[in-house]
């Protein structure tokens, strides 16, 4: 039984210590790198692309799906006011900084036009995605929860999923990447 136990073990070890490999090998080689600093150029691109028309695109959204939904509301410049309370739609509530900085995740070797049409739907679903939570982050408030706490609950809750997924999904595209090239090898 204790021999059976120990083959188990030294399988499931050989297979963690072959895992650990190959994903270090995607997330410590030199296009890892690149793609490391491509992402934090793209911060730098949107600490200097103003985000106004986006921040006023959010603020007339969320008054309009607010007052369909039966609350008084309206937008005034960048400020969703609501039943009462207000709320500023800053640079930061976009979500652009995400988009930006993941770019380089999302981008794959291929076609321009898949790449752009996979940049397209990326960019829908993080609107998206922020327009729900901003919606949410207001409907707390209305049910008296503090602003603070719905907005950075809310906030985390739909931040970092999305960055976890996208950084998944490219260890994914890097790990079929490996693959392919090792399978070209092993044909040669």
């Amino acid at each position: 039984m204790d021999v059976e136990k120990d083959k188990k073990l030294d399988i499931a070890s050989k297979k963690l210590l072959c895992s650990i490999r190959r994903y270090s090998k995607i997330l410590l080689n030199w296009r890892s790198g690149i793609t490391y600093l491509l992402c934090l150029l793209g911060l730098l691109v949107y600490e200097h692309i103003p985000m106004r028309f986006l921040q006023l695109f959010f603020s007339e959204i969320s008054a309009k799906i607010h007052r369909l939904s039966g609350h008084d509301a309206f937008a005034g410049d960048t400020y969703l006011f609501v039943d009462g309370f207000w709320s500023q739609i800053s640079k930061e509530c976009t979500y652009m900084q995400l988009f930006f900085a993941t770019i380089p995740l999302v981008v794959r070797k291929g076609t321009i036009f898949s790449n752009v049409v996979r940049l397209c739907v990326y960019f829908t679903m993080i609107l998206s995605i922020n327009l729900i939570r901003l919606i949410i982050t207001d409907n707390l408030v209305l049910v008296g929860v503090s602003q603070k706490i719905a907005h950075d609950l809310v906030s985390h809750l739909t931040y970092w999923p999305i960055v976890i997924l996208v950084f998944f999904l490219w260890i994914k595209a890097g790990l079929k990447r490996d693959q392919s090239t090792r399978h070209k090898q092993d044909k040669l």
